[in-house]
């Protein structure tokens, strides 16, 4: 692209929008000229294991080389338009799902034709989702009329339930704890009855059992033809909300009363919506979305038009504005979210359906690759943390996929710093911590530490870091106007022959950290700071030291602690427990946080919380393949186990 145009592009997007967010939002492209002539649908994954985000469309992958530039390669995923992506059989790698082929991936990713699955349909296109919550990834296969569960035994082995959630091959699947109570259950927009039926038809809500069986509950929207949903909190009270994509008319914004009862907001975003998605593009902490339009031809094919797609900007509650940009000049079909050139910032890939008016043949149309330009002003704290992600409701989400929590890795006991502007996580085989940094509106990647030890935390003020080194102790490093100091005892007072580690730090300045390494006699401990040192630690007692306790996060008031246990009531072998702290300085008899977040792995454990109070993070280990991804889930999990409490 030379430099008149990319000057005559970037003038034309670099659209300002202000109103509570601090940033202004920007995409440029990144001026590559790909096309496709069949693309109806996009997926962004690792297919090469360098960790950096592939593109999937019409059946072909083409390779990101970590800037946004992609790379058409001979990699073969089958024939089928509508792949799909999971590992399937348990082993720790993305595999490929295409029509009823299963392609595994050797560890090297390269992909082999495995098997072909059994069904009473034609599997045409499918979707992957954990359905019966027993930690592994079950499909949903659509044909031109109908649909089927089929279940996954954990190796990539399917049994065909026989079961129809109404949908079929158009209709689009979303996944989510709607009701909050802890299980998987199935958001089913469908445009309109497959044929020969047609007609208008509602939407499907399936409430499941967390054992694979669904008890359904009509979602109608009047004359709409849904092409799309998403699930997701948009107005941050910690259950998740809906976006339905009608092409008939406009996206719509449905809340949840936290009981999967769904009000409609009453908002029209954009026009003759199709497949969106939402991410945060502006960095204030909540889920915008991006919206593909149409022309809602009535006369004659659909998609013969050229229409631009939208980004609507969240103001946190809920309430979207129009960002004033138009992104592409083609009919949009589908778009894909993610960090294409590794600047920790949402960014877009979309794909185009152009239909001949006269021959009804799809044209050939540009594939967009939209890079956010978007510089985050940062005037409030924490308007720019959390790595840009898209922000999670009461059902916890992996955290940093491919940055943060990569396969093969055991990535843990993650901390923000008290004005977010640094992030620190611990890593095993390597026993190293890693630091990313924010500044001048993105996040670095991450770096080893300048200290030797894993599982840190900060002090109130941000001054010190804690952590403890190997052989097990507890040291901290001291910020001074030359930077980070070196490695300081806290102290023989806490420091013994046994193993003492995972330090957390009171707004008081009092330590609380874990003794004895092992799981079952594993113990909370805490040492108050005076007169410029710190005291003999107190063991925290009953009810919480018995069965193993380790792994505490304590709240900087105190108010409540979440640790590891493999205590009598787990659903795991090393469960998340929370306990309260009483106005006489006693503790309430720990609460297991519930098997929405103790499930999908051997271990659950290394919780924190960020400092805002809106997230708790831990890491969900699976012991086959010594992988560890962190996860993050809202706070509202706290409030909600607090109820009840003695």
């Amino acid at each position: 692209m030379n430099i008149f145009i990319r000057g005559f592009v970037l003038f034309i997007i670099n659209i300002i929008f202000m109103t509570t967010c601090y940033a202004q939002v920007s995409f440029i492209t990144n001026g590559q000229n790909i096309k496709s002539s069949n693309a109806w649908d996009i997926h962004l994954v690792d297919l090469n294991g360098d960790s950096f985000p592939d593109a999937c469309f019409e059946n072909k992958v083409w390779l990101n080389d970590d800037k946004g530039n992609f790379t058409k390669s001979g990699i073969y995923i089958g024939t089928g338009l509508f792949p799909s992506f999971a590992d399937l059989n348990g082993d720790g790698f993305v595999d490929v799902l295409n029509q009823d082929s299963i392609f595994f991936n050797d560890g090297t990713f390269h992909f082999s034709f495995s098997k072909k699955l059994v069904s009473d349909i034609t599997m045409y296109k499918s979707v992957l989702a954990d359905i019966d919550n027993d930690g592994d990834i079950d499909i949903i296969s659509c044909s031109a009329t109908t649909d089927r569960i089929l279940l996954n035994d954990g190796k990539g082995n399917f049994t065909n339930t026989g079961k129809s959630l109404g949908g079929w091959g158009q209709a689009s699947y979303a996944f989510g704890d709607m009701n909050g109570d802890g299980f998987t259950d199935i958001y089913v927009a469908i445009p309109h009855n497959p044929p020969p039926v047609y007609g208008h038809t509602s939407n499907k809500i399936w409430f499941g059992d967390g054992k694979g069986n669904f008890t359904a509950k009509n979602h109608d929207i009047p004359d709409a033809e849904c092409r799309g949903v998403i699930l997701a909190d948009f107005d941050g009270d910690g259950d998740l909300d809906l976006f339905v994509s009608d092409r008939a008319s406009w996206g719509r914004i449905f809340f949840n009363d936290g009981s999967g009862n769904f009000t409609d907001s009453g908002q029209k975003l954009g026009s003759h919506t199709v497949m969106s998605a939402c991410g945060d593009f502006d960095n204030d902490g909540d889920n915008d979305l991006f919206i593909c339009q149409n022309d809602g031809n009535s006369n004659g094919p659909p998609f013969t038009k050229s229409v631009p797609s939208i980004i609507m900007i969240n103001d946190g509650k809920g309430h979207f504005t129009d960002s004033g940009l138009r992104l592409g000049t083609s009919s949009s079909m589908a778009v894909a979210l993610g960090d294409l050139n590794n600047d920790n910032k949402t960014d877009a890939i979309v794909v185009n359906v152009k239909i001949n008016n006269t021959t009804y043949a799809t044209e050939t149309c540009p594939v967009e690759i939209w890079l956010n330009n978007t510089l985050c002003t940062a005037q409030t704290p924490f308007a720019c943390n959390f790595l840009n992600e898209s922000k999670p409701g009461k059902t916890p989400v992996i955290f940093g996929k491919v940055t943060v929590s990569i396969e093969g890795k055991n990535t843990h006991a993650c901390t923000f710093s008290p004005d977010g502007k640094m992030f620190i996580f611990s890593r095993y085989p390597d026993r190293k911590s890693y630091i990313m940094t924010f500044s001048d509106g993105r996040w670095t990647s991450p770096a080893e530490a300048f200290f030797e030890g894993k599982e840190t935390s900060f002090s109130a003020d941000g001054k010190k870091i804690f952590y403890y080194k190997n052989g097990g102790d507890i040291y901290y490093s001291e910020k001074t106007e030359s930077g980070w100091g070196k490695s300081i005892s806290v102290g023989n007072a806490i420091n013994t022959s046994e193993t003492e580690y995972y330090p957390s730090v009171a707004s008081d300045g009092t330590l609380f950290f874990s003794r004895n390494g092992k799981w079952t006699e594993g113990r909370i401990m805490y040492s108050t700071y005076s007169n410029g040192k710190y005291n003999t630690p107190v063991d925290i007692g009953l009810p919480v030291n018995t069965g193993g306790a380790l792994h505490a996060y304590v709240a900087p008031d105190k108010s409540y602690m979440i640790f590891n246990s493999p205590r009598a009531g787990s659903f795991t072998k090393l469960d998340l427990w929370i306990s309260f702290h009483n106005e006489d300085g006693s503790w309430t008899s720990p609460k297991n946080m519930g098997q929405t977040i103790n499930s999908g792995a051997d271990a659950i454990l290394c919780p924190t919380v960020s400092p805002d109070g809106k997230y708790l993070f831990f890491t969900k280990l699976n012991f086959n393949t010594n992988t560890g991804f962190v996860y993050w889930v809202s706070s509202q999990v706290i409030e909600e186990a607090r109820s009840g409490v003695k």
